[in-house]
C-alpha cells in the first residue's frame, strides 16, 4: 500500500512537473516580464560577474561609431518648426569611403531610422546603394509597418516591454517578421535560429559589450561621426580603422534604455542581442532534462512535504501566517531562485519566475487553509 501511495505521488510530481515547465517556457517564450523578473535577472547578473569575473569573450573586431553630434536641423513636415535629424551628408560620406575601398569591411549595423525626407537623400541613397552587407533599421506602430523614407537593407528593431526597461528582446513577429539580430545572424553567420520548441521567440540577451566598453574603458574603438571623417585624409585610415571591422553607428548619447546592467544603448541592445543569438543559438536538450526533475521536485514538495513552522503560539491564524509567510514563502522563493540561477549559469538560459513563484505560493496558501479549516472544523 505504502508502495502504490509513493509510486502515484512521483506521478502526480512528474505530471504537474510538466504542466509547470510547459507554462514556464511559455511565458518565458512570450516577450512579457514583469519588475520581479527583470530585479532577479538584475542580480543574477550583479552575481555572476562577481563570481566569475565574467567579461565575455567575444573577437575584438567591433567599432562604434557615435552620431548624437552630428546633427542637422530641419523642417518638421507634421508641425510648425524645427527637428533634428542625423546629417545625412556626413552620412553618405562615410559609406562612400567604405564603398570606394571595396567594401572590405565585415558588416555595418546602422541602427538610425530615416523618417522624415532630407536634401541629402538622393546623396545618401546613391552611397547605401555601393556600400554592401548593410543594414538599417525599422518599426512597427499597431501592426503597421514603419519603412524609412530611403531605400535602405531593413529590418525591424524594435523590443517590447512591459515596464518601461529593457530586459527581453522578441525575436520574431507575427511568425515571419524577422528581426534585426536574426538577420545578422543568418547573413553573417549563415545561421538560422531555431523556432521551434524548445528553443524561445523572446530571450534575456547576455551582455558582451556595455556603454563602459566605449567609454571610459576604451576597449573597444569608438569615435564621433564628425571627427572619423576627419581622419579620412589619413593614408592608412581605412585599413587601420575600418577594414574587417563589424561597425556599429548609432546614437549612443540619448538612445539609451534601462536595463538589468543599468543604462544602456539601443545599438548595443541589437548587438548583444545578435551575441547572444551567435553564441547560444539552440537551446540545449540537457536543459530540459535538468528542468523536468528539477519542477517535478518542486511539485513534490508542493503537494506532498510538510513543512512545519515553529510553534510560538497557540493562536491558530498566528500559526498559519508564520507557516505560510516564512516557511513556505522562504522555501519555495529560495528553489525558484536557486532555479533561475543554475538554468543561468550553467546554460545561459535565464527565465521569467515570478508568474510560477506567484503559482507555488497560492497553490501553498489553498492548501494550508484547507488543513487549517479542516482542523478547526475538528
Amino acid at each position: 500500500m505504502k508502495f502504490i501511495k509513493k509510486h502515484i505521488k512521483i506521478i502526480v510530481s512528474v505530471l504537474h512537473g510538466i504542466f509547470l515547465f510547459i507554462v514556464l517556457w511559455l511565458i518565458t517564450n512570450s516577450s512579457y516580464s514583469s519588475a520581479a523578473d527583470e530585479g532577479i535577472l538584475k542580480q543574477v547578473n550583479i552575481w555572476e560577474t562577481k563570481l566569475f569575473n565574467s567579461s565575455r569573450h567575444i573577437n575584438n573586431y567591433f567599432v562604434f561609431i557615435n552620431v548624437s553630434r552630428d546633427q542637422k536641423l530641419v523642417s518638421d513636415p507634421a508641425d510648425y518648426g524645427k527637428i533634428s535629424i542625423t546629417d545625412r551628408s556626413k552620412l553618405a560620406q562615410f559609406f562612400k569611403i567604405l564603398a570606394d575601398n571595396g567594401n572590405q569591411h565585415k558588416y555595418v549595423m546602422c541602427d538610425i531610422f530615416f523618417e522624415n525626407p532630407d536634401d541629402d537623400d538622393s546623396l545618401l541613397r546613391v552611397e547605401t546603394g555601393r556600400c554592401k552587407k548593410l543594414l538599417f533599421p525599422y518599426h512597427l506602430n499597431a501592426d503597421t509597418l514603419q519603412k524609412p523614407c530611403i531605400d535602405v537593407p531593413v529590418a525591424l528593431s524594435d523590443f517590447v516591454t512591459y515596464t518601461g526597461n529593457f530586459s527581453k528582446f522578441k525575436l520574431l513577429y507575427n511568425d515571419t517578421i524577422h528581426t534585426t539580430p536574426l538577420v545578422l545572424l543568418k547573413q553573417i553567420d549563415n545561421k538560422q535560429h531555431p523556432i521551434s520548441f524548445p528553443s524561445f521567440k523572446s530571450i534575456f540577451p547576455q551582455y558582451y559589450i556595455l556603454g563602459n566598453d566605449l567609454l571610459p574603458k576604451k576597449k573597444y574603438p569608438y569615435y564621433n561621426l564628425g571627427e572619423l571623417l576627419m581622419l579620412a585624409g589619413i593614408d592608412s585610415f581605412y585599413n587601420d580603422f575600418l577594414k574587417n571591422k563589424f561597425i556599429v553607428i548609432g546614437n549612443f548619447d540619448t538612445d539609451v534604455h534601462q536595463s538589468p546592467v543599468g543604462k544602456i544603448a539601443g545599438p548595443l541592445i541589437l548587438l548583444n542581442t545578435y551575441l547572444t543569438l551567435q553564441n547560444n543559438a539552440t537551446v540545449s536538450w540537457w536543459w530540459l532534462l535538468f528542468m523536468l526533475p528539477a519542477l517535478s521536485f518542486i511539485s513534490y514538495i508542493l503537494f506532498f512535504k510538510k513543512i512545519k513552522a515553529p510553534e510560538v503560539s497557540k493562536n491558530i491564524w498566528f500559526d498559519f501566517i508564520l507557516q505560510f509567510f516564512i516557511n513556505d514563502y522562504i522555501s519555495f522563493s529560495g528553489i525558484c531562485l536557486l532555479l533561475v540561477i543554475l538554468s543561468s549559469f550553467i546554460f545561459s538560459i535565464q527565465l521569467n519566475i515570478a508568474i510560477l513563484l506567484s503559482y507555488l505560493l497560492f497553490i501553498t496558501f489553498v492548501k494550508q487553509f484547507y488543513i487549517r479549516h479542516k482542523k478547526k472544523s475538528t
